[in-house]
């Protein structure tokens, strides 16, 4: 008797192993198959907008005659006495309409923590260069 036992929950491990193991077969090829549906979607939707001419696909991303105050310079790069020039692909509107243009993402995030504060800041940053004659002429 005891040698039956453990034959039948020997072959019963090793088929519930194999039933597994069909499983994770069909999950992997399952996958496999839908990795390759979506990487030939993005390939084509990438073929649709690639036209290098006019930027590729990028150009959705950033706007066109977006002028932000500053003469879009960064306002914490004029916080900190800097002059840095955007393209305003990152930009950020308060509730008055004013538009600010920043040269990265942890200047938006940095700007946005106390964003009446630091747009006074750069304000006054941006007069004083005008002050002093440095600011570039636009």
């Amino acid at each position: 008797m005891k040698d039956r036992r453990t034959w039948f929950s020997s072959v019963g491990a090793v088929g519930v192993a194999a039933f597994g193991m069909a499983l994770f077969a069909d999950a992997d090829r399952a996958s496999s198959q839908e990795l390759k549906r979506v990487e030939s979607a993005a390939l084509e939707r990438f073929a649709m907008h690639s036209n290098f001419e006019e930027g590729g696909m990028w150009t959705h991303y950033v706007p066109k005659d977006l002028n932000g105050e500053f003469d879009s310079y960064d306002p914490i790069g004029l916080i900190a006495g800097s002059l840095i020039k955007t393209d305003c692909s990152i930009h950020w509107q308060n509730d008055a309409g004013i538009t600010y243009c920043f040269a990265s993402n942890a200047s938006l995030v940095h700007f946005q923590e106390w964003p009446q504060t630091n747009a006074k800041k750069a304000t006054k940053a941006w007069n004083e260069l005008a002050d002093a004659r440095l600011r570039p002429q636009s």
